[in-house]
């Protein structure tokens, strides 16, 4: 079964799913229940480990692992709703989130190999998915093969999960195509440009990754220097912290669990970091105690993006915000980009959830360098344009552009160079991703240097999960040709 949809969330405690009659229906049970539970666990490797051969043939390792690593991992919690029933030699599920329902189909054979794994929004889901009947509001002249590609993508992603809105960049060169659909504003009825602004989730840790590589040509730090070196005694004291390094933080393979434990104490879960400071950050370093060794295991980190935005303040002496804003985006020319608080709503767009509800913005104090900026696709593509172009400076290459290219972390079929997920690494062809997300985005950056590609796609919905599959989609086909 070739075609496997991982736009699942993971969720965050154990999973017993129900027990059924005939052989084949208890050995699919019990596998349903492990491949929950290795997504829960972030063991793809052990998935792929279950497939037959014509799965492993079929999808091949690399490939499986950057989907699962950038489409399932990023997500948020789900529950076993019920058993369906079978489909041939499948069991059905009916899985439940906060934001909708999703269907999960597994079938094994004999010797308990995977021979089959789907899973995609349900039927049922909560809320209407936007249908291809030419109801959907979108700025596409229609008028090129790249219109066409865009168009048929865009849509059959807005399809398949509730997205108000959603804005594409495509890159090409020093060609920028833009693209628009849907609304921004369900209740005025607005709609998308290039210039709204989204709250980019997680693609802040590329551009505070940027910020260490800058400081690092600047020998302001080394790579290796320890964190205790740029945090207070206090904490630095804690000797599980001790043997953890910067590039550790920015590659996660530092230890530190994705959040700390204290993260949403006493918080309000429409805005969940905007108490978290610096005093209950240190707080939790301080006892700290560290389950893998630095550098031994990748383990995707909030917390460690987190902190090294609190260290970068620490060694620059200036606010994390004021940093982006002047090694990135001025010299860049992001002139609507921001980190902090949303500064105008009327050129924001609004986020929703699976309901259509609209969802508060995301606030954050010392966990900015792990999500807090805010961006649209204009600007966007020109940071993608720094990496495809490498504009030169008296006939030198940015340094710190060559740095986050470089792989810094391999292994366990993770390719990380300074927080950018890497495909084909080091090879002809390697693309630069990242993805992001917040209560109400979704959104992804994919960059193909050597062809001079890029593309961006940003949505104003937290059960969005196609922004990294449109993006990639995208990109590969523009490739081709």
């Amino acid at each position: 079964m070739k075609q496997v949809i991982l736009t699942l969330y993971f969720f965050l405690f154990s999973i017993c799913l129900f027990s059924q009659s005939s052989e084949t229906e208890k050995r699919n049970d019990a596998m349903a229940s492990k491949v929950i539970s290795w997504i829960n666990n972030k063991e793809a490797q052990n998935i792929y480990a279950a497939f037959d051969s014509n799965m492993k043939k079929a999808l091949g390792k690399d490939a499986f692992f950057s989907m699962t690593e950038t489409q399932i991992y990023p997500l948020i919690p789900f529950a076993t709703e019920k058993y369906m029933g079978q489909n041939g030699p499948s069991n059905l599920y009916l899985l439940k989130t906060a934001a909708a329902m999703w269907s999960l189909q597994v079938a094994v054979n004999k010797q308990n190999e995977i021979i089959g794994l789907y899973m995609a929004p349900a039927k049922t889901q909560t809320g209407t998915p936007v249908a291809d009947n030419g109801s959907v509001w979108h700025d596409n002249a229609l008028s090129t093969k790249l219109d066409s590609l865009v168009h048929h993508i865009a849509l059959s992603k807005m399809q398949q999960t509730i997205t108000p809105a959603m804005s594409i960049g495509v890159l090409n060169g020093l060609k920028a195509n833009f693209y628009n659909y849907g609304k921004t504003n369900l209740v005025d009825d607005l709609h998308p440009l290039s210039t709204t602004l989204y709250e980019i989730g997680s693609i802040t840790k590329t551009f505070t990754a940027f910020i260490l590589a800058d400081a690092v040509v600047n020998k302001k730090v080394s790579l290796e220097d320890p964190i205790t070196k740029f945090l207070p005694p206090s904490v630095a004291s804690n000797s599980d912290l001790q043997a953890i390094s910067l590039k550790q933080l920015a590659n996660h393979s530092s230890g530190l669990p994705r959040l700390p434990s204290n993260a949403f104490e006493g918080a309000n879960m429409a805005d969940p970091y905007v108490n978290y400071d610096t005093s209950k950050l240190f707080t939790f370093l301080k006892s700290f105690k560290a389950v893998n060794k630095p550098g031994e295991k990748y383990v995707y980190s909030n917390l460690g993006f987190g902190l090294l935005g609190v260290i970068l303040e620490n060694i620059y002496q200036q606010p994390l915000e004021t940093l982006y804003q002047q090694i990135i985006f001025t010299p860049f020319k992001m002139k609507s980009s921001y980190s902090g608080r949303v500064k105008d709503s009327s050129v924001t767009a609004i986020g929703y959830n699976g309901k259509k509800e609209p969802t508060s913005y995301w606030n954050f104090t010392s966990m900015a360098g792990a999500g807090s900026i805010k961006s649209n696709t204009e600007d966007l593509l020109r940071y993608a344009l720094q990496f495809t172009m490498k504009p030169r400076t008296n006939s030198k290459t940015d340094p710190r552009i060559a740095m986050l290219e470089s792989i810094t972390f391999q292994k366990d079929y993770k390719n990380v160079s300074l927080a950018w997920h890497l495909e084909n690494p080091g090879k002809p062809g390697q693309i630069m991703n990242h993805n992001g997300g917040t209560g109400g985005f979704r959104t992804e950056i994919d960059i193909c240097a050597d062809k001079k590609m890029a593309v961006v796609v940003l949505c104003n919905s937290g059960a969005e999960t196609n922004a990294s599959a449109a993006a990639s989609e995208i990109l590969k086909q523009v490739i081709k040709e």
